[in-house]
């Protein structure tokens, strides 16, 4: 996973918070012991050394046949064993719907538009949080000059919140042996979901927790989430193609791949240190986490998964 440095610095925003909050047990290195290949760029000419966008080898979906992924030695751009870049950001959660099917009505033509979203705001730390808008932004400008496509307009990433989201479901397209449901009965009471498997699947999930006294961080039940939260994301470039007025159009977006709680709205801790995080007003816009979260039966990790069928790897070798 990699991460945002201060504008202008070598600096982490993740050490800028106050009281070293968004620090965790599993992060042992220090902010300038972080490889080169940890931390986002300065510029676009830097980040053109740093990453690139790759044409995936496998994808069923018609309209993201490409990813953001680390420059190595080997990169041809066309690769089967390339590591996606994966963004680490924190802030307060604003407005978020982590519920397992998202803003689903149940309507089967509107499973193509089914997400979970998540806002964040830099609350009275708008300086530490613009660094993470500016990097953003930088990615996105990459990304579309280097596939030579318009960016598709109707939000910045300059303003004073970061949106991301997470699609629900993926559409089975004829594949031999499609990927399970991961959905639990559960999270699908009424059956919607279960009555259009055969076409549209929950095939992966985010994953949240909730950072403990002693820096390790817990498993958790999103519902345990409250807005205003202060919390750590972590989120994959998920790179859309489309056509527009006879145009090709390029959508960049964030998808979230784990949230963790790294301070509850209720927390003392909180109110001495982050109050106030409701000062900021505005609008703005990751798949599996390296990191351990703690089990109810031990810590495991999980592999990262692109659009639950295209495998890529999250970290260089």
């Amino acid at each position: 996973m990699s991460f945002v440095q201060v504008v202008d610095s070598r600096d982490l925003v993740r050490d800028e918070w106050p009281m070293g909050i968004a620090r965790l047990a599993a992060e042992t290195l220090e902010g300038g012991d972080i490889p080169e290949w940890q931390r986002v760029p300065h510029g676009l000419e830097a980040l053109a050394e740093w990453a690139f966008v790759s044409q995936k080898a496998v994808c069923n979906d018609p309209t993201r046949h490409h990813s953001f992924v680390h420059c190595t030695p080997d990169s041809d751009g066309f690769d089967e064993d390339l590591y996606q870049v994966v963004v680490r950001l924190q802030g307060f959660l604003a407005k978020f719907d982590f519920r397992p099917l998202g803003n689903w009505d149940g309507e089967e033509r509107n499973a193509c538009k089914a997400q979970q979203t998540l806002t964040l705001s830099g609350g009275q730390f708008p300086r530490v949080f613009e660094s993470q808008s500016v990097a953003l932004e930088n990615i996105r400008d990459l990304i579309c000059r280097q596939l030579g496509q318009d960016c598709k307009d109707g939000y910045s990433l300059r303003d004073s919140t970061i949106f991301c989201k997470r699609r629900v479901f993926r559409k089975v397209r004829g594949q031999r042996h499609p990927l399970p449901s991961v959905l639990l009965p559960a999270e699908d009471r009424f059956g919607q979901a279960k009555a259009i498997e055969s076409r549209w699947r929950v095939v992966d999930r985010a994953r949240f927790g909730v950072k403990q006294a002693n820096g390790r961080v817990r498993s958790c039940n999103p519902i345990l989430f409250s807005e205003g939260d202060f919390v750590d994301v972590a989120a994959t470039l998920d790179v859309a193609n489309f056509t527009r007025d006879g145009r090709p159009v390029t959508d960049v977006h964030l998808s979230f791949d784990h949230v963790i709680q790294l301070c509850a709205v209720s927390s003392p801790i909180y109110r001495a240190h982050l109050s106030d995080w409701r000062r900021e007003s505005g609008t703005v816009r990751l798949l599996n986490s390296t990191l351990e979260f703690d089990e109810a039966e031990g810590a495991g990790e999980t592999e990262d998964e692109l659009d639950g069928e295209d495998e890529y790897s999250s970290e260089p070798m």
